[in-house]
């Protein structure tokens, strides 16, 4: 009998043994049919990787195991699911530290209640050490065959740990910011965080501007030099009793003999060339995306033109003509267009002309023009979207409904702040723009001043508060929580002077503000919330207000660029941005970063300064080239922001 029950539990003690030693080896082994590994170390002075073994989920909860190819220290590991920070723990393992050698895992945990799936319906698991990311995976939101493996073996800890990721004990969440850029940002830094409630991209296409323009003559060759830095360049030009010989750009459109040609270039000058006689060549500078649509046309031999194209939708238009052997003596655009510049050359045998047209909405339009002679025309239309980014640069969002639905309608019940363990007295400078609508998804934007920057490809953590929908923070915690006139309607609340470079209220004011200029003496008044100034003059090209930058230590480097105001062109085109050189009411051509405005409205825009040169100016501009009067502008703040490295804002990652 006693041999007999020796026997019996031998055989129970095998049992255990291999059913312990089937399930270990499963833990162990990749999932290769499940998950593919999408990255590797972008961190190349480590040697540590993560291998990606294995994940389950049940009650709405990721499980993931990662085995280090060395030993670490649990506490020292960070995980991102999407755009959310997951929980890491030290599996099989008695205190923090993960031996591999000793078959200890990693165990990453994330609620997925807060973490949507991605475009292609995966979660994607960035993997680091310290402030190093070491590996990026791809998994895919499937049932996993292995998961009975799994289950029994934390059974008894799954309560605590689902409990863990989906309670917020603390009421405030961790924000990691991320500079994946290999330059530092400036310090101080404002950081956009906006939190949206469906994925969107914030990454939109340069506002529309032209940012310089010009043309010129000469004998058998000539040039125009534009500024440099723009997204595109369109060129024409024409030749007289001669053929083009040469000329710099791409053709679009070219006539018989070459007597006429137009197109697109990435350098920014323009040139031609010919055999022996006059020429003309014309250019203009644009930023912005590529063109959305191009058409065109020659006419050979000819004594007028006429030349009809159609928009599908409100499109920003530039029309270039260039005509040859024999000069356009008129070229007529169509209405609510405007001339950049018509030029014929020395002996009235070629002609170069280039138009805008800013928000042409959709319809059939005609270009026309008569000629001294049977002569040749090269005709181009070029349309480019009018869609008014806030930025041409990237931002950072994070999609997660749950946070945005506990967000209050004027952002009152949030704040910033960087010590967990003594929230109001770490708290950071915010500035709660308000609600943006990017197709069909809206995100609450702030902007919190980061003193001392970001390092290069690195990162910080700061942490976000939400109190109940009726907290005030405002009334709290101003001037550290701060918010726009555009959310409330007052600046009682308005910190922006805490947080910007550079901020201006202009509400309650008896003058224009220290550094700001009259151009042309536009009546300027002064209300409880704005400034206002109207334009009542037509003598000349130009009116507005302006300031110039050296005026501040904002000069030589690039720059943010907000403001928020109502602008009524009143047939003219208003314009706000910034001008290489200081405005003057008769000049007809400014090398400009802009957004134009055709039509009345409230405007809350930002764009970027390229270089802040000591001879750049922010302006509020309206342009006259008739005899209209009646333009104005309504004025309530202008913001100067820290430019982010290389255009790209720092990643938030958010628990």
């Amino acid at each position: 009998m006693r041999l007999q029950g020796e026997s019996l539990a031998v055989i129970i003690l095998f049992i255990i043994g291999a059913i312990s030693a089937f399930m270990l080896y499963n833990i162990l082994r990749p999932n290769y049919n499940s998950l593919t590994p999408t990255g590797e170390s972008i961190a190349n002075s480590l040697s540590i990787n993560f291998q990606l073994l294995n994940y389950y989920i049940t009650n709405n909860t990721l499980f993931v195991y990662v085995k280090p190819s060395e030993p670490v220290n649990a506490s020292q590991v960070f995980a991102i699911v999407n755009n959310n920070s997951a929980l890491v723990y030290p599996y099989n393992s008695n205190n923090d530290i993960v031996n591999p050698n000793q078959n200890q895992l990693l165990l990453i945990v994330d609620n997925l209640s807060q973490t949507s799936l991605d475009q292609n319906g995966n979660y994607k698991i960035t993997i680091g050490l310290s402030n190093d990311i070491i590996g990026i995976f791809s998994i895919k939101y499937e049932s996993n065959p292995l998961q009975k493996f799994f289950h029994p073996i934390i059974e008894n800890n799954i309560t605590n740990i689902i409990n863990n990721v989906t309670t917020n004990v603390n009421n405030y969440y961790e924000l990691i910011l991320y500079n994946t850029q290999s330059i530092p940002t400036p310090a101080p830094f404002q950081q956009d965080i906006a939190i949206c409630n469906g994925s969107t991209s914030l990454v939109q296409n340069p506002y529309f501007s032209i940012v310089g323009n010009a043309s010129s003559t000469g004998s058998t060759s000539a040039s125009v030099t534009l500024p440099t830095g723009a997204n595109i360049y369109l060129c024409n030009g024409g030749d007289g009793n001669g053929a083009l010989s040469s000329y710099s750009w791409t053709a679009q459109e070219t006539t018989q003999n070459t007597y006429a040609s137009l197109g697109y270039q990435s350098s920014n000058v323009c040139s031609d060339s010919s055999g022996s006689t006059d020429i003309v060549v014309g250019g203009v500078a644009i930023n912005t995306n590529e063109y959305e649509n191009f058409v065109g046309t020659t006419f050979n031999g000819v004594n007028s033109f006429s030349y009809t194209y159609n928009v599908t939708n409100t499109s920003n238009v530039v029309i270039s003509v260039a005509c040859g052997w024999y000069a356009c003596t008129s070229v007529t655009l169509p209405s609510g267009c405007q001339k950049l510049f018509d030029t014929i050359g020395g002996d009235t045998y070629e002609t170069t002309v280039m138009g805008v047209c800013y928000n042409q909405t959709a319809g059939s339009y005609t270009v026309s023009g008569s000629l001294n002679g049977g002569g040749y025309v090269s005709v181009g239309i070029y349309e480019f979207s009018t869609i008014p980014p806030r930025l041409n640069t990237s931002l950072s969002y994070v999609n997660n409904i749950t946070l945005y639905n506990e967000i209050n309608s004027n952002g009152s019940n949030v704040y910033f702040f960087s010590n967990p363990s003594n929230p109001t007295g770490s708290l950071l400078y915010s500035w709660y723009e308000g609600q943006e609508n990017t197709n069909g998804v809206s995100c609450d934007i702030w902007w919190v001043n980061i003193s001392n920057g970001i390092p290069a490809n690195s990162n910080i953590t700061i942490y976000m508060d939400i109190g109940n929908t009726s907290t005030n923070y405002y009334s709290q915690y101003y001037p550290y929580v701060g918010v726009s006139y555009n959310v409330l309607g007052t600046f009682n609340y308005d910190n922006g002077n805490y947080v910007f470079n550079y901020y201006e209220k202009w509400g309650n004011l008896s003058s224009l503000p220290v550094g700001w200029n009259n151009l042309d003496s536009v009546s300027v008044s002064f209300s409880q919330n704005y400034t206002s100034f109207v334009q009542t003059s037509s003598n000349n090209y130009w009116y507005g207000l302006y300031y110039p930058l050296s005026n501040s230590n904002l000069q030589n480097r690039p720059l943010l660029l907000l403001s928020y105001y109502y602008s009524y062109p009143n047939g003219n085109t208003n314009y706000f941005g910034i001008t290489s050189q200081t405005p003057v009411v008769s000049n007809t051509n400014y090398y400009t970063y802009y957004v134009t405005q055709t039509s009345p409205g409230y405007y809350n825009s930002l764009l970027y300064v390229s270089s802040g040169t000591a001879t750049d100016t922010i302006g509020y501009l309206v342009y006259v080239p008739g005899s209209i009067t009646g333009s104005y502008f309504n004025l309530y703040w202008t913001a100067v922001a820290s430019y982010p490295p290389n255009g790209v804002m720092p990643e938030v990652f958010i628990q």
